[in-house]
């Protein structure tokens, strides 16, 4: 946590200072307070949309994994907090292994159905063709 930068900061403080009070009474004072401190040596200001879910904020990652993790911690109850973790590690596998376990496209699928099918010479489909024509006469 002391390697947030003070635009992070402020976007998290932003978002604390538009949350519901009972909510922020669960934080501890300590954390407020550090991001705080950060927040003050950012001079841009931060602007939230209103009426917009905080998903759709236009915040930094780093931001947005700050709340996530402040939410976890002490916010949510037990069942989110599963959620969240599992998401977190799904998420750390991804980067760590990318290759594994990777969900293909839809274009992937096709591509491969391409492949699969059997492809005849031209030969195969002029014997066909005469075939057809032969047994419909």
């Amino acid at each position: 946590m002391d390697e947030m930068n003070a635009t992070t900061a402020k976007e998290v403080i932003t978002i604390l200072q538009n949350t519901d009070i009972l909510l922020l009474l669960k934080l501890p004072y300590k954390i407020i307070e550090f991001v705080e401190e950060r927040a003050e040596k950012c001079d841009k200001e931060i602007k939230l949309k209103e009426n917009t879910p905080l998903t759709e904020q236009e915040i930094s990652d780093d931001a947005k994994a700050i709340l996530t993790l402040i939410y976890r911690d002490f916010l949510c109850d037990d069942n989110e907090k599963e959620l969240i973790n599992k998401k977190i590690q799904d998420a750390e596998q991804e980067l760590n292994n990318p290759f594994k376990n990777k969900k293909k496209s839809k274009v992937d699928e096709i591509q491969e159905t391409k492949a699969l099918v059997v492809q005849k010479r031209w030969y195969q489909k002029a014997f066909e063709i005469i075939k057809k024509i032969f047994h419909t006469t």
